[in-house]
């Protein structure tokens, strides 16, 4: 099973998860093989799964909205989702800004005014160009009138570590990968969920749209295989 991100962020510890239970469903001692193949926001993994043969012994993660925005913005090696035979979503995560918890800035409109007091010098760390991390920095600078410098990463757990050294100010993270690096001890905090209401999972955290900020957007992370497979797999 393949996954565009490195170690540890939210698509690989997904995947994790997920393997035994599908190992026990495909019966037989099927194993099932977790591989990292991570770099350009996804690109390198999904174009990994795009090129594997459609036999049935290679599956893997393809995560919106890299998987479209990619190939928008540049001649994608995957070609795009037309490559690919999507076999159900498995995660929808809410994206979110989260800050270094010792930061005074604790809500989505004092992250606005700070980026405004700071034109450009507002670092905020995401998994890669054209990632829904990106997107999120994108369109929070548009709705607040803003402009932030962006940091690209190989994956979230990069994103993480940055924010927790002070290399970066800001991160953009889900909330369900943020959550669970805050309940193992993080110093984060989260500002706002950019989904349509809040979510059981952060029922607290209130929505961009609580805080004045007209969008949603989300990461949705999938299974696939290679366009081709046959229908009795």
């Amino acid at each position: 099973m393949t996954v565009a991100y490195p170690p540890g962020g939210g698509t690989d510890l997904v995947a994790r998860a997920l393997a035994p239970y599908l190992e026990k469903y495909l019966g037989g001692g099927a194993k099932i093989v977790i591989v990292n193949r991570a770099g350009a926001g996804g690109e390198v993994g999904f174009t990994a799964l795009a090129n594997a043969p459609a036999d049935g012994y290679t599956i893997g993660f393809v995560n919106t909205p890299p998987l479209m925005t990619i190939p928008i913005e540049r001649a994608a090696q995957f070609g795009g989702p037309q490559r690919f035979e999507l076999l159900g979503n498995i995660v929808d995560d809410p994206c979110n800004f989260a800050v270094h918890s010792d930061t005074p800035v604790r809500t989505l409109q004092e992250l606005a005014a700070y980026a405004r007091s700071n034109p450009g010098k507002v670092t905020v760390g995401t998994t890669g160009i054209g990632s829904d991390d990106h997107l999120l920095m994108l369109m929070f600078e548009r709705a607040a009138g803003v402009k932030m410098t962006h940091v690209p990463f190989k994956g979230s757990a990069d994103v993480r570590t940055a924010l927790a050294s002070k290399q970066i100010e800001v991160a953009a993270i889900n909330v369900g990968e943020s959550l669970q690096a805050i309940r193992g001890g993080a110093a984060m905090r989260n500002l706002g969920q950019f989904s349509p209401a809040r979510t059981n999972l952060a029922p607290d955290l209130p929505t961009g749209r609580e805080q004045g900020f007209d969008f949603e957007l989300s990461a949705l992370r999938g299974l696939a295989a290679p366009r081709g497979l046959p229908g009795e797999i």
